[in-house]
């Protein structure tokens, strides 16, 4: 998928947006600048969930120009129905205890000026007894800014990651004896003027998906 998107803001109301894509719009990435920009603050139109709460981030490990998060979440689950929208398991529901295992680390510069973020991270999941389930998933992704002057930047980026399809999912093929892997990369740029009251972007961006074939 390829999009090209031009925007223009004048003041926080008035908006013109063009834009031309080869496909419709998919779900983006968690944590990825493929999303239009924003440009002015919410102000008190943050919801109790939304708002910052300094007193419980993390503080980070210094290393030179940059500060460290890692991170380990560790889950045990239950389930009552390890194959939905499968028919593998026939007309009944099986059920199943799996372990989840993921950890990350982030990566956040903190020079003066211009800035490069960093994160990758593994996806584990085990099952106790239906092994075939088992999946390994990763993601790394790198955002970058450039200052060019006053409020006008350069952002860019990209991201790779292999991930799995739901069972759930109403696209996944139900015979499929293992989960179906998915490859994703993308790469964007864009280009923001900022003067006064005035905003003018250009954004292009770039989704490949690939799907692997797994035993039918």
């Amino acid at each position: 998928m390829i999009r090209l998107r031009v925007c223009l803001f004048a003041g926080a109301a008035s908006t013109v947006l063009l834009a031309a894509g080869a496909a419709s719009a998919q779900s983006l990435i968690p944590g990825t600048d493929f999303d239009a920009p924003q440009f002015y603050g919410r102000g008190k139109n943050v919801s109790v969930l939304e708002r910052d709460r300094p007193e419980y981030q993390a503080v980070g490990i210094h290393a030179g120009g940059f500060t460290l998060y890692p991170r380990l979440d560790v889950g045990v689950h239950s389930t009552d129905n390890v194959y939905p929208g499968s028919t593998l398991a026939g007309q009944k529901e099986v059920s199943d205890q799996y372990f989840t295992l993921d950890p990350s680390i982030t990566a956040q510069s903190n020079w003066g000026r211009h800035s490069l973020t960093g994160y990758a991270a593994v996806h584990d999941t085990e099952y106790s007894k239906y092994s075939s389930e088992n999946t390994t998933g990763w993601e790394v992704r790198a955002n970058g800014r450039v200052d060019v002057v006053g409020d006008s930047y350069i952002n860019l980026g990209a991201d790779a990651q292999r991930t799995y399809e739901a069972r759930g999912n109403q696209n996944s093929v139900s015979s499929a004896k293992e989960p179906v892997p998915v490859n994703l990369q993308g790469v964007y740029v864009r280009g923001l003027y900022g003067q006064d009251r005035l905003r003018a972007s250009i954004d292009a961006d770039y989704r490949n998906f690939n799907y692997d074939n797994v035993p039918g």
